[in-house]
């Protein structure tokens, strides 16, 4: 052979397959790509260095495990529609009498020249998008450092590696192909039909029973513990019913279909139907991966958008008060009265105002309210709207608080809650019964600056003894059902940086002769990490709905021009005996509407379905606005409902010029 006779020859034949090889090298581009930019930021020092920045980098490390196995199955998949499409072609080398390890050169030097090129224009296109990105990350966690970006080495290590033994398999998997291929096999190997499905029945009874039992186990949750543990079971019974629901459901419904003489010996359906019981199964795979897919692609969109547009609603819920500082009780007795002259001091300094601030000293347990009875949580969840966080109160605290003048016996109590107690007049807890003389629920004890506090039970009890016998606590004993908790709660205002600063000085106040004697738990410091963890969210539940969505379309593409070259021969006997143009459209019509509006149905019905246990898995993150869950929900299936329909529009009119005669 002459030299460079082989990739001259690769070379020709990738511009000649251009139609399948283009949308092959941009989905492959930007896989590279997205993969760089989440590996760059993941190492990043730049983005190290800032506020909430070590949260977020955890978050694309999650990311890009996933995205490796994402990588992985796609780009495999990818590449099989390729192989497919031209077994003919390494059929007829064969015949005019090129050796398998000629056409194994040929398929190398395209490998080479179409993946390595992907490699290098998707690297680079990582580094001129990455800043743009950490740009964008900046503004997301709502920080203006002078962090430079800087791409480590590490990005290019492990973007070169892992797309490069993709590669190797892949070339290595379409070399033993062909090496085991008959020439007249891969000459006929498009015109070779699926054999009888003879276990469509049970396999469609299985799928129907999967699907009922995840949609069941879907609607049926109740708290955000049992959706986090049921979701992933779920969506593997979901993904092996849709395939076999795709599999035997459609081979079912065709043989229906064909069953019904006046509906099936009528031109237009006879050609569409009889064309996808040729390649029934194959197309049934597909279309269970576009649902897949797609399905996919709004559960990431309504969960990534949803934590970020509640991000501040989370903060809310999680931090009820602006700073609370927890010590235990000795520092408390000791130290309370020069703590809130430190605070005072310390927002001054910083020109920030107080709002308020108050001291607590209470017993506190976990219980569940059962009508009159506080009860001992077999498990807790912090889900569940029966659990209590129970406090008892002295009233002589509870006067200090309020100016009031409380008097108890030992057997009354005063509730304060903002949790429905169902009219009931006393509350019985570890065989103590105490007659309720007043429930307050306006009280800064359950009322917050930013939300109520609605698992929150305070009991006012006669004074320290009774707290005691009640909760049945019992000093230094790891088996007390029972705590002490001392807090000093404060609430203030002010400019945004100020506030930031305030909170620092306040945690640097910590430490007395090199020991903490407090803890600090503040909004405006936390603020910063949940905007990292809702921006990382956002920003991977982007990258992988672009990667599904491309996923999406690429596979409804290859699967038209595919199909559409293996049609072509049939819809020029149709076209040569009488068939026009609007009949052979018609025809087309009907098989698209029928087969690729199907997925499209069948994703809508899956994140239907999965509302609910969506809405409690967010609740682990305190998001519990329903509504705005819901709607987010539904604009990402309108859209991409749109998208949709968009695709079909586009591959219909390819698969018409493909088949056309």
């Amino acid at each position: 052979m002459a030299k460079g006779f082989f990739a001259k020859m690769a070379w020709s034949n990738l511009k000649r397959n251009r139609s399948s090889y283009m949308p092959y090298l941009i989905a492959t581009v930007i896989t590279v790509a997205i993969y760089f930019i989440i590996v760059t930021m993941m190492d990043t020092p730049g983005l190290r260095n800032v506020p909430g920045g070590p949260t977020l980098q955890t978050m694309f490390m999650i990311g890009e495990t996933v995205l490796v196995v994402f990588c992985v199955i796609f780009m495999v998949y990818l590449n099989s529609f390729l192989i497919k499409r031209r077994k003919k072609e390494f059929g007829l080398y064969a015949i005019l009498g090129l050796e398998k390890r000629h056409v194994g050169r040929m398929m190398l030097w395209e490998s080479l020249m179409l993946n390595g090129g992907a490699i290098v224009i998707g690297t680079v296109a990582g580094l001129i998008f990455g800043k743009l990105i950490f740009m964008m990350l900046m503004g997301l966690l709502n920080v203006s450092p002078d962090s430079e970006f800087i791409v480590p080495a590490e990005a290019f290590i492990k973007t070169g590696t892992l797309f490069l033994v993709i590669f190797v398999f892949t070339s290595l998997y379409n070399l033993f192909k062909v090496r085991l291929a008959n020439p007249i096999d891969l000459l006929t190997g498009e015109q070779q039909g699926e054999k009888r499905f003879r276990t469509a029945i049970p396999l469609a009874i299985i799928g129907a029973a999967l699907l009922g039992w995840a949609y069941y186990t879907a609607l049926s949750v109740r708290n955000a513990s049992d959706a986090f543990i049921g979701f992933m079971f779920a969506v593997i019974a979901v993904i092996l019913a849709t395939y076999m629901l795709f599999t035997a459901g459609s081979y079912l419904l065709l043989r229906i279909l064909r069953r019904n003489k006046r509906l099936y010996y009528k031109p237009n359906n006879f050609v569409a139907i009889s064309g996808m019981m040729h390649r029934m199964r194959q197309n049934a795979a597909g279309l269970a991966s576009i649902c897949i897919l797609s399905t996919m692609v709004l559960v990431t969109i309504t969960t990534s958008v949803s934590l970020y547009a509640g991000q501040e609603q989370m903060l809310k819920v999680l931090y009820p008060n602006d700073l609370t500082l927890s010590m235990n009780e000795e520092i408390y007795a000791q130290r309370i009265d020069t703590l809130k002259e430190q605070i005072r001091e310390t927002a001054a300094q910083n020109g920030v105002t107080i709002e308020s601030m108050y001291a607590t000293h209470t017993l506190n347990m976990t219980r569940r309210l059962e009508g009159d009875q506080l009860t001992q949580p077999g498990t807790i969840d912090y889900t569940d709207p029966s659990r209590m966080d129970v406090a008892f109160l002295t009233a002589g605290q509870y006067n200090e608080l309020t100016g009031d003048q409380l008097e108890l016996e030992a057997q009354e109590t005063v509730v304060i809650t903002n949790a429905p107690l169902g009219g009931v007049q006393s509350l019985t807890i570890n065989g103590h019964t105490l007659q309720i003389a007043q429930a307050v629920c306006d009280s800064p004890l359950v009322d917050g600056k930013n939300s109520e506090e609605k698992n929150d039970l305070f009991l006012v009890v006669r004074d320290w003894e009774t707290a005691r016998e009640v909760s049945g606590y019992k000093e230094d004993n790891e088996d007390s059902p029972s705590w002490e908790n001392c807090t000093l709660v404060v609430n203030y205002t002010g400019e945004q940086d100020k506030m930031n600063g305030f909170a620092a000085a306040v945690n640097d106040l910590r430490k007395l002769d090199g020991d903490v004697i407090y803890h600090v738990n503040d909004i405006n410091t936390n603020r910063l990490d949940i905007y990292g963890v809702s921006g990382g969210l956002l920003f991977i539940g982007a990258f992988f709905t672009i990667l599904f969505l491309m996923a999406t379309v690429l596979i409804i593409y290859f699967k038209q021009i595919s199909e559409g070259f293996e049609d072509k021969a049939r819809f020029e006997i149709l076209q040569k005996v009488g068939m026009d143009d609007r009949a052979v459209k018609r025809s087309i019509n009907k098989q698209i509407l029928l087969v690729f509006f199907l997925p499209l149905v069948g994703a809508l019905l899956h994140t239907g379905m999965a509302a609910n246990m969506i809405i409690k898995m967010l609740e682990m993150f305190s998001l519990y606005d329903v509504g705005l869950t819901l709607g987010c929900m539904g604009i990402a299936c309108v859209a991409f409902s749109l998208v949709y329909v968009l695709v079909y529009q586009l591959t219909a009119k390819v698969y018409y010029r493909t088949v056309k005669w």
